[in-house]
């Protein structure tokens, strides 16, 4: 069903991309977002650890930053209508232990409430390539599958058309990372999921 579901929503993103400004005649806008203040929660991950001869190496706590930069294109669909399709990139700061790139892909709809805040919802596609155990001990002898999977969650913006302040709140979904070990480490898990809730804040131009 999730695989089902990434296809169905990549197709999406893909057209509305490559329609240019074909879109209800309407004009095309340029979008670019910050969010340097964003955090992903990940229950699962707190408690995970490596573990070697009498010494463990463990993670405290389920919170990363996850400062990231989109780019894309946007509609205006009549007066009160915003259609927004990007690109973006990340990084993913777990602490002292995990760290790893992310790539999204998202399209957003959101609705013009009075002349200087709108409100809508969000879905996409993102993924993991890289993720490294930056951890005290262990360092290479540890290694992590690629992941991917969904996001889907609310989005709101405050200000004026070309420039505002941007918060979105996100469901993610992603497939358990496989974790290898070699030199006689051994991990708490074969597996680690990062699924869990991810909040961007930042400022969002679209112009």
């Amino acid at each position: 069903m999730k695989s089902g579901f990434k296809v169905i929503l990549l197709a999406m993103i893909t057209v509305f991309m490559m329609s240019g400004s074909g879109i209800a005649g309407e004009t095309v806008k340029f979008i670019l977002r910050a969010d340097p203040a964003s955090f992903m929660i990940s229950p699962d991950v707190d408690g995970f650890y490596i573990q070697g001869p009498g010494i463990r190496d463990e993670i405290d706590g389920s919170t990363a930053w996850t400062p990231s930069i989109d780019a894309g294109i946007g509609f205006n669909v009549g007066d009160s209508v915003l259609l927004d399709a990007t690109l973006g990139v990340g990084w993913y700061y777990g602490g002292e232990a995990l760290e790893s790139s992310f790539v999204t892909q998202r399209l957003s709809a959101r609705f013009k409430l009075g002349k200087t805040m709108t409100l809508g919802a969000q879905a996409g596609l993102i993924q993991f390539d890289n993720l490294d155990w930056k951890g005290d001990y262990a360092g290479s002898n540890v290694q992590f599958s690629s992941s991917d999977g969904y996001l889907a969650g609310l989005s709101f913006t405050a200000g004026s058309e070309r420039v505002s302040f941007s918060l979105s709140v996100e469901y993610v979904s992603l497939d358990d990372f496989d974790v290898t070990t070699t030199g006689g480490w051994t991990p708490s898990s074969n597996s680690l999921d990062l699924s869990g809730a991810l909040v961007n804040m930042g400022v969002l131009l679209r112009f």
